[in-house]
């Protein structure tokens, strides 16, 4: 179980830009508008990671974009090695549940 880990000034700056840039993301004249915010955080000498996860707006511009981050040259290695990662850790909370029972 994760620990709740105060925010430093970094990421208080993330959430607060996150938070002004959804009242941005209402559909006007047409033009629909999403975003995606990943920031993460490690401090030396501290335990955990710090990070947000933001999404506000048209979901399906957002699958979009994610979509083009899986598959441009300069950011498809990172998307997968973070799905890479994310698979590891599916595995180890199924074999967690299974071992509970």
């Amino acid at each position: 179980m994760e620990k709740n880990i105060e925010k430093g000034e970094f990421l208080t700056k993330v959430e607060d830009f996150a938070k002004s840039m959804s009242e941005m993301t209402s559909e006007r004249e047409g033009v629909k508008r999403g975003f995606v915010v990943l920031a993460v955080e490690k401090v030396k000498g501290e335990d955990g990671t710090k990070s947000i996860i933001s999404l506000a707006g048209d979901g399906q511009k957002i699958a979009e974009v994610i979509a083009e981050f899986s598959t441009r040259e300069e950011t498809k290695g990172i998307f997968v090695q973070g799905m890479k990662l994310g698979a590891i850790k599916r595995f180890c909370e199924k074999m967690n549940d299974v071992l509970d029972d």
